[in-house]
């Protein structure tokens, strides 16, 4: 997907649309009747409760860049291209760049003590581009200082970005969040969703893709792990410590 609009702050809503639509047309089999008992038991469900990691994400549009050529990270990740150069529109906020200093709203004219001013973005990034731990030194003009300033930082390894969810207990239900840098199926990154009990250690959402959540346990019988839609196509994830 390709898309240029002015209102980068609202893109998240296209993008989670557009992520919904593959899902929107697979053919899965219905969830089955959900059983009426074991739903409410307080004690069952605290059980369940705490943080499953899920792994990082495989997914090529989830990495902030491409470990493959061995580039760092600097984590600037929003600018746009202008004829004085680079102005920054997001930083990580644990990136390399916002730890020494850059912000958002900078002005970046100059990469190693070479101008950037009229190259295109793509030729910028050719020279913010570097290896793990290579120095990078830019040159800023920010409109509360009088003079430019110098900003320099080691990139650093592209970070995991891990698929974590939250799962706790309210008005009698599971409710699980992704909590990690990802969210996953049904569960939106900052959005808790209750589920419904359906068997024996096992739930659903009932609206969406009808995510379906189960739990495992270890060989005494207790809960040390969960599973996202159990099956051919399923994720596991172990409950952290």
């Amino acid at each position: 997907m390709m898309m240029q609009r002015s209102e980068h702050s609202e893109n998240g809503f296209y993008f989670d649309a557009i992520r919904r639509l593959p899902y929107a047309a697979l053919n899965v089999p219905e969830a089955p009747a959900p059983v009426a008992s074991g739903q409410g038991n307080a004690g069952a469900l605290a059980e369940y409760v705490g943080r499953y990691v899920f792994g990082g994400s495989a997914s090529s549009l989830d990495r902030q860049t491409s470990v493959a050529d061995g580039n760092g990270w600097t984590g600037l990740e929003s600018v746009i291209a202008g004829t004085d150069g680079l102005r920054v529109i997001k930083l990580a906020d644990t990136g390399p760049a916002a730890k020494a200093g850059v912000m958002a709203g900078d002005l970046i004219t100059a990469i190693d003590d070479k101008s950037i001013k009229g190259l295109t973005l793509e030729a910028a990034f050719r020279r913010i581009s570097g290896p793990v731990n290579a120095a990078i030194k830019l040159k800023i003009i920010r409109a509360t200082q009088s003079d430019p300033l110098v900003v320099a930082f080691a990139r650093e390894a592209v970070p995991a970005h891990s698929v974590t969810l939250q799962v706790r207990v309210a008005d009698g239900k599971p409710v699980v969040e992704a909590t990690g840098g990802w969210s996953i199926l049904d569960f939106d990154k900052g959005k808790p969703m209750p589920v419904s009990f359906l068997s024996k250690d096992e739930f659903y959402v009932e609206s969406g893709d009808h995510t379906r959540i189960a739990f495992v346990r270890d060989a005494v019988g207790k809960v040390n792990g969960a599973v996202l839609n159990p099956g051919p196509w399923e994720q596991r994830g172990v409950l952290a410590q």
